[in-house]
């Protein structure tokens, strides 16, 4: 008798083991999933910046495209951009801030706009990054 009560033992200690071993795989994949939503979400977020951005610069005045928004010049533009970003993790004033570079384009009347955001997600230890380019103005 006190052996068959012993295995009935073992067994409820064996089956309590893989529940729990299960419930740890679930709450981890779990954690993964909302990880990986989190991440979806700012990059889709990082896209909607850089790509509003470019076209706030399409229909600017292409003879202060530079002054207003290249990051090197500091303008009006690009601190509304570098505000933008500000909502996306691991941003801030000085880490992080976007990019936005201004180029001569193809054309004398054009200039190539490229776009780089990016945001730290916590726990990660390099920045992710979404980039954009077009060529702007013309007009």
């Amino acid at each position: 008798m006190n052996r068959v009560r012993g295995a009935v033992m073992m067994e409820a200690l064996a089956a309590a083991l893989i529940f729990a071993l299960a419930a740890i795989a679930i709450v981890g994949f779990q954690a993964r999933a909302t990880r990986l939503l989190n991440d979806a979400h700012f990059r889709v977020e990082a896209r909607h910046l850089a790509h509003s951005a470019l076209a706030r610069m399409q229909a600017a005045d292409n003879a202060t495209l530079y002054a207003e928004f290249d990051m090197r010049a500091g303008g009006a533009g690009y601190r509304a951009v570098a505000a933008q970003a500000q909502r996306l993790p691991g941003v801030g004033a000085t880490s992080n801030a976007p990019q936005v570079l201004i180029t001569p384009g193809p054309s004398a009347t054009t200039r190539t706009a490229v776009v780089t955001v990016q945001w730290l997600l916590p726990g990660d230890t390099s920045p992710h990054r979404y980039s954009a380019s077009a060529v702007v103005g013309g007009r």
